[in-house]
C-alpha cells in the first residue's frame, strides 16, 4: 500500500511485521509488530509494542489509517497515522457469519486480503470462508448478489476495487478473476492469480506461480510483464525450469515442454535453442503431439482444460465442467 506521501508498506508475513519504505530516502523500518505484546481486544497500543501471527496485506482507508489483515489471527487491525494499533475486525476465533455481526465479536476464518469500495466500506477477503464480508459502522456482513444470496468463492486471496465501484476478487482456486459490478452482478475476466490489483486506466494486474500479468482494459489480451526471465536464449547451463512435467518431439525433431512451476510451454530446438511459445496457460501438465505435428497441451488451472497451441496462442478444446461436451464434439472444432 503506498500512502498520499510515497511512502510504501508491505506485509512481511514471514516475519510478522509491517514495514515501511519511507519516500524520501528510502530506509525502511518496522511499523506495526515485532514486539510481544498482544493486539488489545478493546482501546490501542503502540503498534511497534505488539506482536501479530501473519499479515497478510495492507491497505490505506480514506483517513489514512493502516488496515492489516493478519492471516494467522483471524483479525483486521488499523493502524492510526501517529502508530496507534487497535482491532477493527474478529475475534480472533475460527469461525463465520449468518447475518450483520458486530465486528469485534465476529468470527473470520483466514483473512487474506483487504480493499476500500467506492462508498468507503472495507471489503475483506474471508478465505477460510469462501467469502468476501463487507465491513462499516462496526458491524461485519457478506457481501452478496443482485438476489440477495451470498455470494461463494473457491479460495478468496486478493481482492481490489476500480473508480467504476466493481470489485475484483482473485480466487485462488480457479483461473478468472471473478468481478461483482454496482449493480451485484457477477462476471470475470480472462486472467487468473492469487493477488489483484486494478490501474486508473482499468488494467487488470495479477501475481501467480512466480509471474505478473496484464490484462489489458477492454480486451482478452493477457502478457507476462514480470517474472519472465527462465534462461531463454542463454546457453545450456543458464536454462532455469521449475517442475517440468511433460515432454513431446514433434515431426521437425524439436522437443516441446510443459514447465508447470512456471506456467509455459517451452520449445527445444535440435539446434539446441530453447524458446518459450507461451505463457498463457496457468500450470500446464501434459502434452502430446498428433499426427499432423500439431501440439496439445492439459492444464490443469481452473477446472482443468485441453488447449492446442497454435503459433503460440493456444486455442481451448477442453475447458472445465464443459469437458464431457467438448470432447463428444471435439472432432467438429477442426
Amino acid at each position: 500500500a503506498v500512502d498520499s506521501a510515497g511512502n510504501v508498506f508491505i506485509a512481511d508475513l514471514g516475519n510478522a511485521v509491517v514495514r515501511r519504505v519511507s519516500a524520501s530516502d528510502g530506509s525502511i523500518q518496522v511499523w506495526a509488530g515485532g514486539g510481544k505484546d498482544p493486539v488489545p481486544t478493546v482501546g490501542a497500543a503502540p503498534a511497534r509494542n505488539v506482536a501479530m501471527l501473519q499479515p497478510r496485506d495492507v491497505v490505506l482507508d480514506r483517513t489514512g489509517n493502516l488496515l492489516i489483515a493478519d492471516f494467522g489471527a483471524h483479525r483486521v487491525y488499523s493502524v492510526t497515522p501517529g502508530g496507534a494499533i487497535s482491532v477493527i475486525a474478529g475475534n480472533g476465533e475460527i469461525g463465520s457469519i449468518v447475518r450483520q455481526t458486530q465486528a469485534l465479536l465476529a468470527p473470520l476464518s483466514y483473512p487474506s486480503a483487504l480493499a476500500i469500495d467506492a462508498n468507503g466500506y472495507v471489503l475483506i477477503a474471508d478465505s477460510g470462508n469462501r467469502r468476501v464480508r463487507r465491513l462499516g459502522a462496526g458491524y461485519l456482513w457478506t457481501v452478496t448478489d443482485k438476489n440477495s444470496r451470498e455470494i461463494e468463492f473457491g479460495t478468496p486471496t486478493g481482492i481490489a476495487t476500480d473508480s467504476s465501484g466493481r470489485t475484483y476478487v482473485a480466487d485462488g482456486s480457479t483461473s478468472r478473476i471473478a468481478v461483482i459490478t454496482p449493480a451485484l452482478e457477477l462476471t470475470s475476466v480472462p486472467i487468473g492469480g492469487t493477488s489483484v490489483a486494478v490501474a486508473p486506466y482499468f488494467d487488470v494486474f495479477t501475481v501467480s506461480e512466480r509471474r505478473v500479468r496484464r490484462l489489458a482494459a477492454g480486451t482478452s489480451r493477457v502478457e507476462v510483464i514480470a517474472g519472465q526471465g527462465a534462461g531463454d536464449g542463454r546457453v545450456r547451463t543458464e536454462w532455469r525450469f521449475s517442475s517440468p512435467s511433460s515432454a513431446v518431439r514433434d515431426n521437425s525433431g524439436s522437443v516441446w515442454i510443459a514447465d508447470t512451476g512456471l506456467g509455459r510451454i517451452r520449445r527445444l530446438t535440435t539446434g539446441g535453442d530453447l524458446t518459450t511459445v507461451t505463457t498463457a496457460l496457468e500450470n500446464p501438465l501434459s502434452m502430446a503431439v498428433d499426427s499432423a505435428g500439431r501440439i496439445w497441451a492439459g492444464d490443469r488451472a481452473g477446472g482443468g482444460g485441453v488447449y492446442r497451441v497454435d503459433n503460440g496462442s493456444p486455442r481451448a478444446l477442453v475447458q472445465g465442467q464443459h469437458r464431457l461436451a467438448s470432447l463428444l464434439h471435439g472432432a467438429q472444432l477442426d
